[in-house]
């Protein structure tokens, strides 16, 4: 026979093997569901942190694409507009070439004219040259945008879908391993 002091009125009951085993058993019991309530509580936190930390990640590698994606629009459109710039100057350069010619022509006489015809249509030749190289840079210029943004969109994509994949992947394990350790027990 055993005996147990109670821990509000302090009067000692007696009780025999098999109660007691009883009373050992249920604190036992008690004491273990704790514990795995404890451990249950401390995999979500630690696995909610892993996931705020992961996604924390891939939102900063957003914002980095993003960010190159804006620098190479920048980039892109500076350099259009350089080359613009430069082929205007030139057009302009060959039209003020033009204008003397013509100047010339009228000022040396018909003798001349023809050869400074020539020379004009020749030089329109040019200016037509520089405006088709023109829009030929520009339609380049516009490929090489599109190019980039659908690399980057794709590359976007790329991560939302591994984010998916990881979130997914995070709710079957912490499923499977809540159910292993309960099983284990």
């Amino acid at each position: 026979m055993n005996e147990i002091k109670c821990p509000h009125c302090g009067k000692i009951f007696k009780v025999d093997e098999s109660g007691y085993a009883d009373i050992i058993k249920q604190v036992r019991d008690h004491e273990f569901e704790k514990a795995i309530h404890e451990r249950e509580a401390l995999l979500e936190a630690n696995s909610k942190n892993a996931l705020q930390a992961e996604t924390m990640k891939k939102d900063a590698e957003i914002a980095e694409l993003k960010a190159k994606i804006e620098a190479a629009e920048r980039e892109t459109a500076f350099a259009e507009e350089k080359i613009r710039n430069e082929l205007q100057l030139e057009v302009n350069k060959k039209e003020i070439e033009i204008a003397n010619l013509t100047s010339q022509i009228e000022a040396e006489g018909i003798a001349k004219k023809l050869a400074v015809t020539e020379a004009v249509s020749q030089l329109e030749k040019e200016r037509d040259s520089l405006q088709n190289e023109l829009k030929a840079k520009d339609t380049e210029r516009q490929l090489h945008e599109a190019n980039l943004k659908d690399r980057y969109a794709a590359e976007l994509k790329t991560k939302d879908e591994m984010i998916a994949y990881y979130k997914d992947m995070k709710a079957r394990l912490s499923t499977k391993m809540v159910g292993e350790t309960l099983e284990q027990h």
